[in-house]
């Protein structure tokens, strides 16, 4: 089944879904308060709304990314699945402005 392949420095991680949304996403944050990398390999299972992490990682210059389209014959085991449903969604959203903000703060010295 076609999906992506994400080798970052040598280390690969693999997958694909028979129905649903597969997304590899770099983020680039340059701010007074955050200077960052990330990305993101992620997707939804609309068979069992479940949403599936692979990898979440901060990167730094230099790292090595490749994405390749290709067949994927296995998926790499998640960093996690979580049921997708509203106060998930809600949850999640709030445990993410909380991670920045404390990163932001720390940054600043006030904590």
């Amino acid at each position: 089944m076609i999906g992506f392949e994400l080798t970052i420095n040598n280390v690969k991680k693999s997958a694909s879904l028979n129905n649903g949304i597969i997304s590899i996403i770099l983020n680039r944050v340059k701010l007074p308060e955050r200077d960052e990398i990330d990305i993101r390999f992620t997707g939804l299972d609309m068979n069992t709304q479940e949403r599936i992490d692979w990898l979440t990682a901060n990167i730094t210059k230099n790292d090595k990314v490749i994405i390749e389209i290709k067949d994927i014959e296995e998926n790499s085991t998640p960093q996690s699945i979580k049921k997708q449903d509203e106060e998930n969604l809600i949850l999640d959203g709030k445990l993410r402005a909380y991670k920045a903000l404390k990163k932001e703060l720390e940054i600043k010295g006030l904590i």
